[in-house]
């Protein structure tokens, strides 16, 4: 075959490859990368895992490290100003400068001067915390195709496009940001807020908003979030009157102490005098009962097992109950516990079919020590 050769094509044969992302890190994967670039040491990596999440630079979901669009705008503004800082090998180098300083190598006040001030041209510390920065730049993340830029201020991370401002939840992971949502995103801004009736008590109308740790209910001055098991769409007048109507007595304790139910910044709780609880994300705040309330404020530090549907007593006397444990629902009449079994949800279990389920197990015996 030479250079311009015509060719004459007998057949093809077609092949078909897919090819998957590359993983996420894990806090296991991302401390062994960390291991072999030389950054930090065996003593410090569960201080950083710990400040990178609680700084919201990344979230934890189902075990990956997600990065987050304020973890972007942080990355951004030192890799600009504070380039050296935060280059990868940063941490290594300054270890074999250390290791050098204790074998007498280097002399320790020359490399501290070296380090803060301005010398032999390059600048210091102290000269790149005074240098001028510019914060409009700063801001902008990233700019779109649809010349949408997404920004960080004070309240968090935004986007704008002519002279439209919206919100971007903290839940929304960067790659999942594109045209399309954004487009939804302003439009759901600059749309007028969905009115679902009047707030008995006062009239006042009651309305379905977002902002910027998601969906939420406002009547008046009165806000409150949806409960974690109801969506936009689910919500109704009715849904919204009782979420709006928190916080709400169930009763006393047996110290004669409210026991109030409320949707708080962290979702929904119990508080009987000075001890608060967080409601299981599987027992919804608007179907809870007091007793219910008692088990969960019994429960240990950590968390217990709250009582999901009491089904009734055996003929022993012992209250049947299907409850929520660390692996999973389970069956138990206080002495012996039972798996539930898949096939069947709470609702369609009964008293009849629980008695004869925990009739074939035997009650854990405890060695003695």
């Amino acid at each position: 075959v030479k250079s311009e050769d015509n060719l004459i094509c007998d057949s093809l044969t077609p092949n078909q490859h897919f090819t998957k992302p590359i993983g996420r890190f894990t806090e296991a994967s991302l401390v062994k990368e960390m291991e072999t670039l030389g950054i930090g040491r065996p003593s410090t990596y569960a201080a950083i895992m710990k400040k990178i999440q609680d700084k919201g630079y990344v979230r934890k979901v189902k075990g990956a490290m997600i990065p987050t669009f304020t973890g972007y705008a942080i990355v951004q503004f030192l890799e600009k100003y504070f380039d050296e800082l935060v280059d990868l090998q940063y941490t290594s180098k300054m270890e074999d400068a250390l290791d050098a300083i204790a074998m007498g190598k280097i002399s320790r006040n020359k490399y501290l001067n070296d380090f803060y001030f301005n010398s032999n041209g390059n600048m210091g510390l102290e000269g790149k915390l005074n240098q001028e920065f510019d914060k409009d730049i700063s801001r902008v993340i990233k700019t779109f195709e649809n010349k949408a830029d997404l920004k960080i201020g004070r309240y968090g991370i935004y986007l704008e496009k002519d002279s439209k401002r919206a919100t971007v939840l903290d839940s929304v992971a960067p790659s999942d940001l594109d045209l399309k949502m954004i487009d939804e995103i302003l439009n759901k801004k600059i749309a007028e807020p969905k009115s679902l009736g009047s707030f008995p008590d006062t009239n006042e109308a009651v309305y379905l908003k977002n902002g910027r740790y998601g969906t939420y209910l406002q009547t008046g001055d009165k806000m409150k979030s949806l409960p974690p098991q109801i969506t936009e769409d689910d919500v109704t007048l009715d849904i919204a009157i009782q979420v709006l109507s928190l916080p709400k007595t169930l009763g006393k304790n047996e110290n004669n102490e409210d026991i109030t139910i409320d949707i708080g910044r962290y979702g929904p709780y119990i508080r009987a005098g000075k001890t608060t609880k967080s409601i299981p994300s599987n027992i919804s705040i608007l179907d809870i009962e007091l007793k219910n309330t008692l088990e969960i404020l019994a429960s240990k530090k950590g968390g217990g097992s709250a009582i999901i549907k009491t089904l009734g007593t055996d003929q022993n006397k012992n209250e049947i109950n299907i409850k929520n444990g660390r692996y999973g629902k389970f069956i138990t009449n206080g002495k012996v516990n039972a798996p539930m079994p898949k096939s069947l949800s709470e609702d369609e279990m009964t008293l009849e079919e629980a008695i004869k389920i925990l009739s074939t197990r035997k009650p854990k015996k405890f060695k003695k020590r």
